[in-house]
């Protein structure tokens, strides 16, 4: 796993108390079971928000505001399952939770050499024009243990690898907010009727 893994093979091989505390939970988040079926429905009732919006954005030939509330079993659901199609992380069963403090906040769990380490991480999430998103971390640790910032570094590389979002046709100014149990995504959508024809 690159620099994260070094850093957390240098903290086990320090000593047992290091090693306890890299294999702690990493915060008392409440459990958030993912559902693939919740997946599917939230990227479903999100392309159907943004396909009405396209349509008055057409009808009324301006941009039309587009506003979907997500919930952390939905958010939860998404990452979980983004992280399970990918090839080039080995983080898996992520739980996400919206705060009312402007940042999400996340656990990962990571097998390295028989141990489950558990990683937290709070921050916020920009969305590119090409669907990539984009993590900036306030707070990361494994376990206990905080994790300095050349770690840091290498945890938001892998994660971005492994996360994109689908994007609907005309969507531009993607911005997902943190709520208290979820998050709101707010865009735009253009007034393009192409993006209309068989979608």
């Amino acid at each position: 796993m690159g620099r994260l893994a070094i850093v957390v093979v240098a903290l086990l091989v320090l000593g047992g108390g290091l090693a306890f505390l890299a294999t702690q939970p990493a915060a008392d988040l409440p459990p958030v079971p993912p559902s693939s079926q919740a997946a599917l429905e939230a990227e479903a009732r999100v392309f159907a928000v943004f396909k009405a919006a396209e349509i008055k954005a057409v009808v009324r030939r301006a941009p039309e505001p587009v506003q979907v509330r997500l919930s952390d079993v939905e958010l939860t659901s998404l990452a979980d399952s983004r992280l399970a199609q990918s090839a080039t992380t080995s983080l898996h069963d992520a739980i996400v939770h919206g705060t009312s403090n402007g940042y999400f906040e996340t656990v990962t769990d990571d097998d390295w050499n028989g141990w489950t380490l558990h990683v937290f991480a709070a921050g916020t999430v920009t969305i590119g024009a090409d669907g990539a998103l984009h993590f900036d971390l306030r707070e990361a640790r494994v376990g206990r243990l905080p994790l300095p910032s050349s770690a840091v570094d290498a945890l938001v590389a892998q994660t971005e690898s492994a996360t994109t979002v689908k994007l609907p046709p005309g969507a531009a100014n993607l911005a997902l907010q943190p709520v208290d149990g979820g998050a709101v995504l707010t865009a735009t959508a253009s007034p393009s009727v192409s993006g209309l024809v068989g979608g």
